[in-house]
């Protein structure tokens, strides 16, 4: 990397990977403590708070290389509905799952059910006095 890479600072406008891939040249550029120095001092003069390019990935990122970014209120309130969406989200992934499962179970209950009325002439005939009784609502055992 070279210092000309370096000195073009993200501004505002920028999203949060230009800010993180200038971060990752001024760390190999400059090493770890001036690099947390310089980012540090570039976020806080561009007042980026607000900005799109202050996400969760990025501050998420920046936290593993020891800065911390907040994200205001809006930031944080964003990263909590990302995050409550995410576990709903898990839970309908697992309720289809349960719901498969529960349904395949059922089918190849009724199916075997079926074929055991249909191919065995014992179980047919036992089925027709249930439905007998039944029906005559059990007159006929009189």
């Amino acid at each position: 990397m070279s210092f000309q890479s370096i000195q073009n600072i993200p501004t505002v406008n920028d999203s949060d990977t230009v800010w993180i891939t200038w971060y990752k040249e001024l760390r190999s550029t400059l090493g770890a403590k001036k690099a947390n120095d310089i980012f540090s001092r570039a976020w806080s003069a561009m007042n980026v708070n607000d900005s799109d390019a202050n996400t969760a990935h990025l501050r998420e990122t920046m936290e593993k290389y020891g800065i911390d970014i907040s994200g205001g209120i809006v930031g944080e309130s964003l990263d909590f509905t990302r995050m409550v969406g995410g576990q709903v989200g898990d839970l309908f992934t697992v309720s289809k799952w349960l719901s498969i499962g529960l349904v395949t179970i059922v089918v190849v209950s009724v199916g075997g059910l079926i074929y055991q009325i249909a191919f065995k002439k014992s179980m047919r005939q036992e089925v027709v006095d249930i439905g007998t009784t039944v029906a005559t609502r059990g007159l006929n055992k009189v």
